[in-house]
Formats: structure tokens, C-alpha cells, sequence
């Protein structure tokens, strides 16, 4: 396990079985999954846009107000 897996508690595995778990759709799993990774996604959203109140916008209300 690496660092950036140490930081977020997991490994690539336990994302794999998740990803399996949220396609086969249990929402529960993939709002875990995107709280999980919110800050990446954040962080990519915002190399896009530029802008912090468009990259807000492009998560999913549920891992905006969520805290870990």
C-alpha cells in the first residue's frame, strides 16, 4: 500500500470491490465511494473550470455537506 492509499484508508482492491458494488447498483456504496475520493474530484473539477463555485457544483449534493 502507498502513501496516498494510507491517507484514504484503503487500497486499490477495497475500491475495486466498491466500484463492483455501486455499478451493481448500490447507491449507498457509490455515495461512499465518491465521499471517499471527493477531494480528487474536487481538485479535478476545479483544473477544468477554474472556478471553486462551478467545481462545487459538479458533485453530487450528498458528498458536498458530508463530512468524513
Amino acid at each position: 500500500m502507498n502513501n496516498k492509499e494510507q491517507e484514504r484508508g484503503g487500497s486499490d482492491v477495497d475500491d475495486l470491490e466498491i466500484s463492483r458494488k455501486a455499478i451493481a447498483g448500490d447507491e449507498a456504496t457509490f455515495l461512499a465511494l465518491l465521499q471517499k475520493h471527493k477531494e480528487d474530484l474536487l481538485r479535478t473539477a476545479l483544473a477544468f473550470l477554474k472556478s471553486d463555485h462551478d467545481a462545487l457544483e459538479t458533485l453530487p449534493i450528498p458528498i458536498r455537506f458530508v463530512s468524513n
